[in-house]
């Protein structure tokens, strides 16, 4: 029983260390680049050549898809994207959901790179991870009825791959 507060009570500690490094003024930075969504209202899926029963980006390149969660009647995918250009690069995890699997809707960014937290130049890119639904609020972050989501991913840095603590990817499961 200990050993299992210990593990938790270290896991948390992980998430609040995350969060707090997430909130500097390098993170608004960032955001003024990486957060790109706004500008996809002129891009629909209505293209000619647009394949119409598998999901893609409305913009911009399009990786793997890391995990789907089905949440109250919603499919919600997470997948790698780049959300500056149509190469690879500098990737954030695209967000889109569905109801039937066949129609989607994409949401603005579950995670988008964020600074360096290992003292290192340069941003994180966010690549490949899972997500969960926390059914029973193990993590704290759940807000009245809705869920939250929570997603495991790896990111680059300067020397590499590292796979950071679990952190929330959605305040609400909402979209």
């Amino acid at each position: 029983m200990k050993r299992n507060m210990n593990f938790t009570l270290s896991i948390v500690i992980s998430l609040m260390l995350t969060c707090h490094l997430l909130s500097t003024e390098e993170d608004t930075y960032t955001e003024k680049i990486y957060r790109t969504f706004s500008n996809y209202s002129d891009i629909g899926h209505d293209q000619k050549l647009r394949p119409q029963f598998h999901f893609t980006s409305q913009k911009n390149w399009l990786n793997d898809p890391n995990d789907m969660v089905y949440y109250d009647g919603e499919w919600h995918m997470y997948f790698q994207h780049n959300p500056t250009k149509n190469d690879t690069g500098i990737k954030a995890w695209g967000n889109a959901k569905s109801t039937d699997l066949m129609h989607w809707q994409q949401y603005p960014y579950a995670i988008i790179p964020y600074p360096n937290v290992f003292g290192e130049p340069g941003v994180h890119s966010i690549w490949s991870g899972s997500a969960v639904v926390d059914e029973h609020n193990s993590l704290g972050f759940q807000k009245g009825d809705v869920k939250t989501f929570y997603g495991q991913y790896t990111a680059t840095n300067a020397k590499g791959f590292k796979v950071l603590p679990t952190v929330p990817i959605k305040a609400e499961a909402g979209h």
